[in-house]
């Protein structure tokens, strides 16, 4: 599973949008949960985020990896093959 972490429904955030829902219907173990920080403050301060978008990885519950920044779809398959998903 797959966590995105955005602010707001402009820039790098919707740019990256479109791209985690390609991966998730193409690799269907793939599960993405978007949160909007302006709507809940304590999560991002609960995993640390300090920038916009943040990815964060979960398997089985638990945090694996985290990617800051808007990237290709690409970067972000990579990623997730990477930490064995």
């Amino acid at each position: 599973m797959g966590g995105l972490i955005d602010t707001n429904p402009r820039g790098p955030c919707v740019q990256i949008s479109p791209v985690l829902e390609q991966i998730s219907e193409e690799m269907k173990d793939v599960t993405i949960a978007k949160h909007n920080i302006e709507e809940e403050l304590n999560l991002p301060v609960q995993y640390s985020v300090r920038g916009i978008p943040t990815m964060i990885l979960f398997c089985n519950g638990e945090q694996k990896a985290v990617k800051v920044g808007a990237s290709s779809k690409e970067d972000l398959v990579e990623f997730l093959k990477k930490n064995k998903i």
